[in-house]
């Protein structure tokens, strides 16, 4: 056993126990390692954290009301602990009667009871600064009630099928209660407690209505639905999805980071890019991380069903079938929620980046001198806001593309000669040919995209001299002349935009 001999009464891993035989069972030391001591640590220093972060933030005369909800969940966690704390006795207690208890086993009991402790402390503080929900506290019973799921059916297989321990003792009572109850706290971590109804602001945020699985499922939305099948729906039936996505917060965020460079010793020319993503890196970071999580949710399937073929030809394991359909299920659902979750990212990063831009330009034609808006036609600030911050929004979008579209053409051709073998070849050279044609008519149709909007400023130009100088105009009888100038200026742009379209195509 190794180094593992002091520490498990058996090995880390084995494959004879989980893998190959007829009822797969994980070994005790990798349920307490793993499943329960290392779990319980990440999240007791997480809880930690969080309740040294909640003690400094000053608490709020008017905490949450007792409810039905919150008294259960406290009086969940309390019984929690207290299931911990016997746990931990009954299992010093087994060693003290000269039994042998791996070391695993000791610390895992102590270190549920720290963690059971902090999960306590951090709802009960939750409720004391008006937390209705946590993402961490729900997060941590999704966690644990999937760790639970294994750790059950270990009990249940080791008392009543295999029957390597007896269904007797304080360790079998204990077993049987505690799960249950992680998993009562997982549905009840779904709900989401109310405020008081003078707390109530007048504005109601969505990330703050509803629970985190809630949100990342979109459930939510269930109820705008139904209402709007029943009623026309009006702008008090919708709430705000976030603070950061209102335009004061946006160009409040924006503009904190814009006015470092403009100080005098930074310089002359600072970057939009780079400050729009230190002002809005979260959203950025969390695109980024979605992206691949669903890349690796997309390249999962065809393995796993190629792993499922091979076991309807030959497999003598009838679990690896289930197993390899659940997994099939459960990767395809979860592509599904990150797919949506990363369009809902990108979506609202589009917005912060537009509302940006479109407030910055605002504020810059309110701000420049009368002497200096000769240099700067109205066509060029209407071009600014209607087409080069579309572009921005357009290539928010796409930006993610650029991260994982190189890793996943590696996976793809990496998987492919694993099954094709030099075949695979055929495809990349495809992809070699097309890549240099692909960049020379993007550079084409970017030149066309440039001189359609030298055309259109010079449309709006005209429309903008005639609409000022109207009066003349219709004195002099000019219409049929200036209207010739203006098609003709619309002729050339719409030219302009065939051709661009060509290349795209």
């Amino acid at each position: 056993m190794g180094s593992w001999d002091n520490f498990c009464k058996e090995y880390f891993w084995d494959l004879n126990q989980t893998w190959y035989s007829q009822v797969p069972v994980l070994t005790s030391c990798f349920e307490d390692t793993i499943l329960t001591l290392g779990l319980c640590l990440l999240y007791s220093l997480v809880f930690l954290l969080i309740s040294l972060s909640l003690i400094t933030r000053p608490s709020s005369p008017k905490p949450l009301p007792w409810t039905w909800l919150n008294i259960t969940k406290s009086v969940l966690c309390i019984c929690l602990w207290v299931l911990s704390v016997a746990w931990c006795g009954a299992v010093f207690h087994t060693k003290y009667k000269g039994e042998r208890v791996a070391l695993s086993t000791l610390m895992a009991s102590i270190a549920r009871v720290t963690c059971f402790f902090f999960v306590g402390i951090a709802n009960f503080q939750h409720r004391i600064r008006q937390v209705t929900t946590s993402t961490v506290l729900t997060t941590f019973w999704v966690v644990f009630s999937f760790a639970s799921i294994v750790l059950y059916r270990s009990s249940i297989l080791s008392y009543f099928t295999l029957k390597s321990e007896p269904a007797t003792g304080i360790i079998f009572v204990l077993n049987m209660v505690f799960y249950p109850i992680i998993f009562i706290q997982l549905f009840l971590s779904v709900l989401v407690d109310r405020k008081k109804l003078n707390t109530v602001q007048k504005d109601k945020l969505i990330e703050d209505e509803v629970s985190f699985l809630t949100h990342i499922t979109f459930l939510w939305f269930m109820k705008t639905i139904l209402k709007g099948r029943k009623t026309l729906l009006k702008i008090s039936d919708l709430s705000y999805l976030s603070v950061r996505l209102t335009a004061s917060w946006i160009y409040a965020a924006f503009s904190k980071h814009f006015k470092y460079y403009l100080e005098p010793h930074q310089e002359k020319n600072p970057s939009i890019g780079f400050t729009l993503l230190k002002a809005f890196w979260p959203y950025v970071t969390c695109i980024i991380v979605l992206e691949l999580t669903f890349l690796t949710c997309l390249m999962l399937p065809p393995l796993i069903l190629d792993r499922i073929i091979d076991f309807s030809s030959n497999d003598l394991y009838s679990w690896r079938g289930y197993f390899y359909v659940g997994l099939l299920f459960v990767v395809d659902c979860l592509g599904k929620i990150i797919n949506n979750n990363l369009l809902y990212y990108e979506g609202a990063t589009c917005v912060q980046f537009q509302v940006a831009i479109m407030g910055t330009i605002f504020r810059k034609n309110l701000q420049v001198a009368m002497s200096a808006r000769k240099d700067f036609p109205s066509g060029n600030l209407m071009n600014l806001l209607s087409v080069d911050v579309k572009r921005l929004q357009g290539f928010t979008i796409q930006a993610a593309t650029l991260v994982s579209a190189p890793l996943k053409i590696f996976i793809i051709i990496f998987i492919l000669w694993q099954y094709l073998g030099p075949s695979t070849l055929a495809g990349v050279a495809m992809i070699v040919v097309l890549l240099p044609i692909s960049y020379y008519l993007s550079i084409i149709g970017e030149r066309f995209s440039n001189k359609q909007m030298t055309s259109k400023d010079l449309r709006i130009k005209h429309l903008n001299e005639i609409l000022n100088g109207i009066k003349i105009l219709k004195l002099y009888a000019w219409e049929i002349p200036f209207g010739a100038k203006v098609s003709e200026a619309r002729k050339a742009e719409i030219k302009w935009i065939r051709h661009s379209l060509l290349c795209l195509w």
